[in-house]
């Protein structure tokens, strides 16, 4: 199934897909999520927050482990007691990565402050 669901924004995403997932609450100024990409198969997902903006990149990769990525050369780090890994790459970008309920995040951006600030800002939206 490699042809993606297309949603106008997080909040039709959310209703529609009933995915147990975080998303952003904060992002620079001026940057906004204008779509959200689901790609699935089976019951795996691959989600990708689309922005208005290159200064931030954001997805979700359910089939990614964290346990792989302490094993590669990212740096630990923690901000607001949430641990996340790191390095600094390709393009003078940083990539981060983020486990939040056993879903590995991804906040690349070239601003390390934008990177903290988006983890800081995830959600997890709950039907309880």
């Amino acid at each position: 199934n490699g042809t993606p669901m297309h949603y106008d924004s997080i909040e039709q995403c959310l209703a529609e897909e009933h995915l147990d997932i975080c998303y952003p609450t904060w992002l620079p100024d001026g940057v906004r999520v204008e779509s959200v990409l689901v790609f699935s198969e089976d019951s795996d997902h691959e989600i990708i927050f689309h922005m208005n903006s290159d200064k931030v990149y954001i997805s979700v990769n359910r089939q990614e482990k964290i346990e792989n990525i302490r094993e590669m050369h990212y740096t630990a780090d923690e901000i607001n007691g949430i641990p996340f890994y790191y390095l600094f790459g390709d393009q003078e970008r940083y990539y981060a990565k983020v486990d939040f309920f056993g879903r590995v995040y991804s906040v690349t951006s070239n601003d390390f402050s934008i990177v903290k600030n988006v983890i800081a800002g995830m959600r997890r939206e709950t039907n309880d």
